[in-house]
């Protein structure tokens, strides 16, 4: 018997394979410092879990409607009004099980098998399986040098079969944040080639000095078409709540909603309350976090910058450093192997990113965690 051939070939996301093995390394007793997950060390805030504790009193623990229940509705975007610039009606919100859903329900909606959609690399490994379980084909453009988005690429790789672009700023694995005035340079292509915009911005309260801009917020037309995905996993430490949201226009708000209704039907309603409280009231919470992460980043780069065989990329948001390990091993798969059995480090290889000869090291830890993980690294490299 037979799996279908959609399935062929698709492996464990290899972010959480690679986290899985090491907690469980760390389960059997040997001294790993996990620096794989995209998953902060902060406790989920108070306000968020006393909410869902009163939802579970409360008796909220029925199906709500399948876009979610309109107080998160209106908590999603009230918040995207005030922080981004970006004004939608409730019924142009919807909730799903995470971003990571989101995104493979919008691009069920909004493409077809054989359709193309732009991505800039480095890009987060779920991007292709996704597109690859749906038919679709990831057209992928190169960044510059600083990781940006290079428009002209990006242009020069748009065929007859074209229909949209997939954007994350900031960016998963390097940090790499998008200015206003590329961001306008890719609308105005996305809007004269008539493509989609899928803006996955699950990052976007995460920022170290450079200011976030949705490009849904430069203008109607854009905006008309892209759809904004964001969610409380990162930046309200919640990711196992898997609370997940998008906005865009209200037809294609709709159509994935319907789509959602058949998969899966609505998110935790015990998730939705946590969810909307954090928004509404976690303002401190994110405030502090960024101050702490803000820390554990500068530490880092200086601390790299005294190791001469690896070049850190310093990121402009999210909680992930992109070091170049070419210099040791230009195979970054290898050198991730080696580092985890010879220095007890697990890190994520640059090649899952498409773009070999780095590696990627989260600092969603503890200061203690990466004070030893640099002085492996800084030994092992030695």
């Amino acid at each position: 018997m037979q799996l279908s051939s959609r399935i062929k070939g698709l492996e464990e996301s290899q972010t959480l394979a690679l986290n899985r093995l090491a907690k469980a390394m760390i389960a059997e007793g040997q001294s790993v410092v996990n620096l794989t997950a995209g998953e902060l060390d902060f406790a989920t805030p108070d306000e968020a879990k006393d909410a869902a504790v009163k939802a579970i009193r409360d008796g909220l623990t029925t199906y709500t409607p399948t876009a979610g229940y309109d107080g998160l509705r209106w908590a999603v975007a009230s918040k995207l009004a005030r922080e981004n610039k970006l004004v939608y009606s409730s019924d142009e919100v919807m909730t799903t099980a995470g971003a990571k859903q989101g995104l493979y329900e919008l691009m069920a909606v909004l493409f077809d098998p054989g359709d193309e959609v732009l991505v800039p690399t480095p890009a987060w490994v779920s991007y292709e399986e996704q597109m690859r379980v749906l038919g679709i084909k990831p057209v992928f453009a190169p960044t510059d040098k600083k990781f940006h988005i290079d428009v002209k690429a990006m242009a020069a790789a748009i065929g007859p079969k074209t229909r949209g672009i997939l954007l994350n700023s900031p960016n998963n694995p390097t940090g790499a944040m998008e200015s206003a005035e590329s961001l306008r340079k890719l609308a105005a292509l996305a809007v004269k080639k008539k493509l989609w915009v899928i803006s996955d911005e699950i990052y976007e309260r995460i920022s170290f000095g450079t200011p976030h801009i949705s490009i849904a917020s430069l203008g109607d037309d854009i905006k008309r078409q892209t759809i904004v995905v964001g969610g409380a996993s990162k930046s309200l430490a919640m990711t196992g709540w898997r609370l997940g949201y998008m906005a865009g226009p209200a037809h294609v708000i709709k159509a994935v909603t319907a789509f959602q209704s058949h998969a899966s039907g609505n998110p935790s309603s015990i998730s939705q309350a946590a969810a909307a409280a954090g928004l509404e009231k976690c303002a401190p919470f994110v405030k502090s976090m960024l101050k702490e992460l803000a820390a554990r980043r500068a530490f880092l780069l200086k601390a790299f910058g005294g190791v001469k065989a690896l070049r850190a990329h310093p990121p402009e948001g999210a909680f992930y450093l992109f070091v170049d390990v070419s210099r040791v091993d230009k195979d970054s798969v290898a050198f991730a192997q080696d580092l985890l059995k010879n220095a007890g480090v697990a890190v994520v290889p640059g090649k899952y990113f498409r773009h070999d000869g780095w590696v990627r090291l989260s600092f969603a830890t503890s200061m203690a965690n990466l004070k030893s993980a640099v002085k492996r690294i800084a030994d092992y490299c030695k």
